[in-house]
């Protein structure tokens, strides 16, 4: 969600979020030595992508009119965000 910022402001340090864009695939998964499937094939090979995965060989999951899915262990996905911190903010209601 993108909105204007007043003029002046200046987040504190704190309140800085780094933002990370994933997936910024634009070509086949070949070229980026992700194995790329379609929604039925994977469902179909499940047991197979879910091993893949463990052995950190991510696949690109797409479907028609929806956006494609990368299956990855979590494993790979603590080492892709290690160095990002993640602090949600909590409102309380009274």
């Amino acid at each position: 969600m993108d909105y204007e910022r007043p003029p002046g402001f200046r987040p504190e340090r704190s309140q800085l979020v780094q933002r990370v864009q994933i997936d910024s695939f634009t070509g086949t998964a070949d070229h980026s030595g992700v194995r790329e499937i379609g929604y039925s094939q994977a469902r179909a090979e499940l047991a197979d992508i879910y091993d893949n995965a463990l052995q950190h060989l991510p696949t690109r999951i797409t479907r028609r009119r929806a956006d494609p899915a990368v299956l990855v262990s979590l494993e790979d996905v603590v080492r892709l965000l290690h160095r990002f911190e993640f602090t949600p903010q909590v409102l309380l209601e009274a």
